[in-house]
C-alpha cells in the first residue's frame, strides 16, 4: 500500500503539472489574442485619424493659410523657427524671440476663428496618438510630413492662444516633438552610419609600432 500510494501522488503531481502547463499555455494564448485585438484596433482608430486628417485638417489649415495670403501676412513664417534639434516640449512652450506676437494680436479680430478652429482640429488628430490609442507608426507613415510642416509655422499661434486664451494644445505639441525628432533622425540616420564607417576604417588601418 505504501508503494502503491507513492506512484498515486506521482501521477496525482504530473497530472498536476500538466495541468498547470495547460493553463499557462491558455494564458499565453489569451494574452496574444487580446494583443493582436489591440494591435488591430490601434490601425483601424490610426486609419480613421488619417483619413479626419485628410478631410478636416488639411482643408482647415489651407483655409487659414489662404487668408493669411490674402491679408500678406507672413506672421506664421517658418523661416522664423530657432528652436534646436532635438525638439523638446519644454523648449517649445517658451517663444523664439523671432516671433512677432504682436502682429498677431494685431490680426486676431481677422484671423482668431480660423486660427483656433485649425489648431482645434491639429489637436483633435493629435489627442489618441498622444495617449497611445492609435497605431504611432501608421500615423507617422501617413500624416508625419505635412502635420510637422503645418504645426511648425502654427506655433507662434498656439503660443499666443495659450497666453490669451487658456487653451494649451498640449497633445498637438507633444505629437509634433515626437514626429519632428523622429523625422530629423531618419535624415541624419545615413550621414551618421557613414561617419561610423570612417571611424572604423581609420581604426582597422592604424599603422602598428614596430
Amino acid at each position: 500500500m505504501y508503494y502503491l500510494s507513492g506512484v498515486a501522488v506521482a501521477i496525482l503531481v504530473a497530472l498536476g503539472l500538466r495541468q498547470i502547463t495547460i493553463t499557462s499555455e491558455q494564458l499565453r494564448l489569451t494574452k496574444e489574442i487580446a494583443e493582436a485585438g489591440r494591435r488591430r484596433e490601434a490601425v483601424k482608430f490610426a486609419a480613421a485619424q488619417c483619413k479626419y486628417f485628410a478631410d478636416v485638417v488639411i482643408p482647415s489649415f489651407a483655409q487659414l493659410e489662404g487668408q493669411c495670403n490674402s491679408l500678406k501676412t507672413d506672421v506664421f513664417d517658418s523661416s522664423r523657427w530657432t528652436k534646436p534639434f532635438p525638439l523638446s516640449l519644454s523648449e517649445i512652450e517658451q517663444p523664439c524671440v523671432s516671433f512677432n506676437l504682436k502682429e498677431i494680436e494685431a490680426l486676431w479680430m481677422r484671423i482668431g476663428y480660423n486660427l483656433a478652429k485649425c489648431l482645434n482640429n491639429f489637436e483633435n488628430f493629435a489627442i489618441p496618438f498622444s495617449a497611445g490609442v492609435a497605431d504611432d507608426a501608421v500615423g507617422f507613415q501617413e500624416a508625419s510630413a505635412f502635420f510637422c510642416y503645418a504645426v511648425r509655422k502654427l506655433v507662434p499661434g498656439i503660443w499666443y492662444i495659450r497666453h490669451t486664451q487658456g487653451a494649451r494644445y498640449p497633445s498637438a505639441l507633444s505629437l509634433f516633438c515626437k514626429w519632428e525628432n523622429q523625422r530629423q533622425a531618419e535624415k541624419i540616420a545615413p550621414q551618421i552610419k557613414l561617419m561610423q564607417a570612417i571611424v572604423d576604417s581609420v581604426d582597422k588601418n592604424k599603422t602598428e609600432l614596430i
